[in-house]
């Protein structure tokens, strides 16, 4: 069974109340990422068809763990998705099956509408397709040096040398990781792991990009540069779907927000809405996004009305103020 993409909760769970910097620029201003929320109308509809779905999917371990419980849910085609909830949601077990590296103890994973297959050649296919970048970068490169690791997946195709290597060359660049290629994998950094990881997936000229944890550990120039990273890639047309811990980041950057809890959907839908139920938070194990504290402070004052919308960012919060709070103040204030 789908779930209907348009609902911002699930069955059960409580209904909400109702560009690119420099890293320095982005630490130096804000003292942490540079994320920029993109406005409603430059994102795709949330209603779009699904690129990936579970359909009442349920995933248990050989000892007995059940990680996903009868899960449905669907991943909009085009957008840039976050899934967001405790350690132990199931939001790792869910991309491996994603991706066909586990297989459902019962239930469906779709793929741009069709049932996933299990035979060598069908998941050959579909982890082209869907690449998955796992939270562990040492997990994922093992060549001698980057160019060799990013050139790995392509060679192993069957590809020609000469359409590799103009495809690894053009990933390089596009990746900005001119500098490292001929370094060895194990003497890079841990935020330059995490780019090559990235890279070796895009050189297989995948449609769906699936990252664990992607900025998970890293400082905040670096998760800016991977946060520009996807961006661009979803620029180019691709679904980025990331799994993350951090609320604030989800909020700014996402077009979509999913939450799990225990191996079930606990909601999805925008951002604004989803992260904005404290009731839902509180059952996810997550904080309330700071820039929304502050928003109901605020409204709480009475500094902004009840019909003000949620912002995403310090930027929109500010906007608001200025818009509602100043002229208010100003009417307040005491002639001279």
């Amino acid at each position: 069974m789908s779930i209907d993409p348009t609902r911002s909760h699930a069955p059960g769970a409580t209904p909400p109340p109702g560009v690119q910097d420099t890293e320095g620029e982005a630490a130096a201003r804000h003292n942490g990422p540079r994320i920029v929320a993109r406005r409603p109308e430059e994102a795709t509809p949330a209603a779009a068809p699904p690129v990936l779905a579970a359909e009442a999917v349920t995933f248990a371990y050989p000892d007995g763990t059940v990680a996903l419980h009868d899960l449905s849910l669907q991943l909009p085609q085009g957008l840039r998705v976050a899934i967001l909830g405790a350690n132990g949601c199931g939001k790792t077990t869910l991309f491996l099956n994603l991706n066909g590296i586990l297989r459902p103890t019962s239930g469906t994973i779709v793929h741009n509408g069709e049932p996933i297959a299990y035979d060598r050649q069908s998941l050959r296919e579909l982890r082209r397709r869907v690449g998955l970048v796992f939270q562990d970068p040492d997990s994922q490169l093992f060549a001698a040096s980057v160019r060799q690791d990013i050139s790995f997946g392509p060679l192993n195709l069957g590809w020609s040398e000469e359409v590799a290597r103009a495809k690894v060359e053009q990933v390089i660049a596009d990746t900005n990781l001119g500098e490292l290629v001929d370094r060895p994998t194990h003497m890079l950094s841990y935020g330059q792991k995490k780019r090559v990881a990235i890279a070796g997936v895009l050189v297989m000229e995948p449609d769906v990009i699936i990252a664990d944890e992607p900025t998970a550990g890293l400082d905040p120039e670096t998760t800016a540069r991977v946060l520009d990273l996807l961006d661009t890639l979803h620029d180019a047309g691709r679904s980025i779907v990331i799994s993350t811990h951090d609320v604030e980041m989800a909020l700014a950057w996402a077009d979509h927000a999913i939450v799990l809890g225990r191996g079930h959907l606990l909601a999805e839908g925008p951002p604004a809405t989803v992260l904005s139920d404290e009731h839902l938070l509180r059952e996810a194990g997550l904080l309330p996004p700071l820039v929304v504290e502050a928003y109901r402070q605020l409204r709480g004052a009475g500094l902004l009305p009840a019909s003000a919308p949620v912002p995403r960012t310090v930027e929109d919060l500010t906007a608001l103020l200025v818009r509602h709070a100043k002229p208010r103040l100003a009417a307040d204030s005491p002639p001279e």
